[in-house]
């Protein structure tokens, strides 16, 4: 007889997305899971005269597969006295039944599922952080680019309004975007990060959307920025979208997008 503790496959996988060390974590709270249960079994068939050795033999194993963390635990039946597992916690017609692994696993239920949660809340939070980091890696070197005008406003300066009303060019307007496509290890998870930026030029004419096209390659052509936690390689230039004009306003706007991209792995 032995009870199973699982890692949830739907949790995991969404952790995965958020971090690499997902899986390592999810094994912890497994873990402390299981050696609850083994220790609360044992003391609850401790002292038994007919069955004195039976608690030592009651033990766990974790599995693991690329999305789950697995527990098993129960009498050994290689120990001395761990056969008798199903007779002590279930009982016969002559012995009566003493319950230990099935009232402790019950007992560990909530603690197990609460410390699952906890856990997805700090890593998707990580994630949120993660989001965060690359847009803020692009962002920095733009807003550190002399002459150049960045929107939106860092945390949400400007009413939270994308462009403030009344704003003139030339200015940039950014949109940040990233995937995880695929993982830089064996086990496959999604820590490769590939963000992009999309700048969105905008000028009074022709010349002024190029000048400000200009400042923004050379803030972020080729550069090699910090992101806590994370090897960076060099900002690449993925696209162009060719200068268009609009005078819907009765004042000429020429605007042109450059979609910039960086990849990052753990560091």
């Amino acid at each position: 007889m032995d009870v199973e503790v699982t890692g949830d496959r739907e949790l995991l996988a969404a952790l995965n997305r958020a971090q690499s060390r997902s899986v390592p974590e999810v094994e912890k709270v497994v873990a402390k899971g299981s050696l609850n249960i083994k220790k609360g079994a044992q003391r609850r068939v401790s002292g038994l005269k007919h069955a004195p050795a039976y608690p030592a033999s009651i033990s766990y194993d974790l599995y693991h597969g690329l999305l789950t963390v697995r527990s098993q635990i129960g009498p050994d039946k290689t120990k001395r006295q761990g056969a008798l597992g199903n007779l002590l916690e279930f009982g016969s017609r002559n012995n009566a039944a003493i319950p230990h692994l099935l009232p402790e696993f019950a007992a560990e239920e909530p603690r197990f599922v609460a410390a699952l949660e906890d856990l997805a809340a700090d890593l998707l939070g990580a994630e949120v952080g993660v989001v965060q980091a690359h847009a803020d890696a692009f962002l920095a070197l733009l807003r550190g680019t002399a002459g150049l005008t960045v929107y939106p406003r860092p945390d949400g300066a400007g009413d939270g309004q994308r462009v403030p009303a009344g704003a003139r060019p030339p200015y940039v307007v950014v949109d940040v975007a990233m995937e995880t496509p695929e993982g830089s290890a064996l086990a496959g998870v999604s820590d490769r990060v590939t963000a992009w930026a999309y700048c969105h030029c905008v000028g009074g004419n022709d010349v002024a959307c190029r000048a400000v096209a200009q400042l923004v390659r050379s803030a972020l052509l080729d550069r090699r920025p910090v992101i806590a936690g994370r090897a960076t390689g060099l900002i690449r230039h993925d696209a162009n979208r060719p200068p268009s004009a609009d005078e819907s306003t009765g004042e000429l706007v020429v605007e042109q997008t450059d979609v910039y991209r960086l990849d990052t792995y753990p560091a």
